[in-house]
């Protein structure tokens, strides 16, 4: 849903009614799992080698601030473009990703660098 802008209601049936999936979703991201699943994509070899740092902005659907209850971080930043989010990424020599981070989307890469250096240090990439 996130990634092509649609509405929660227009998840499809199998999954069960749409309204479980925003929740279980909003909990997870609170309980920090899509942090985890990032990890676990990106497995950690224990070796050091060249690496790269990169980002990427995408658009935030209109509704996607606002949620019942909020009170939690959410990585959605307001520039002239509207609303984004920005996926920052450090990678081994081979192109493969070893740490993702989420921020808001008028943070710099700049910014983010030294907490995805240290991220990769304390997975020992």
């Amino acid at each position: 849903m996130l990634r092509i802008g649609a509405r929660w209601r227009d998840c499809a049936p199998e999954y069960g009614p749409y309204t479980t999936i925003y929740n279980r979703f909003h909990r997870w991201s609170r309980q920090g799992v899509w942090f985890a699943v990032f990890e676990a994509l990106t497995g950690y070899s224990g070796a050091w080698g060249g690496v790269a740092i990169d980002s990427t902005s995408t658009k935030v659907h209109r509704s996607a601030a606002g949620a019942k209850g909020g009170g939690f971080i959410q990585g959605i930043g307001t520039s002239r473009g509207g609303r984004t989010s920005k996926i920052h990424g450090l990678t081994d020599a081979a192109g493969r990703p070893r740490v993702l981070l989420i921020s808001p989307g008028n943070t710099s890469g700049m910014t983010m660098a030294p907490a995805l250096i240290e991220a990769a240090a304390a997975g020992s990439m």
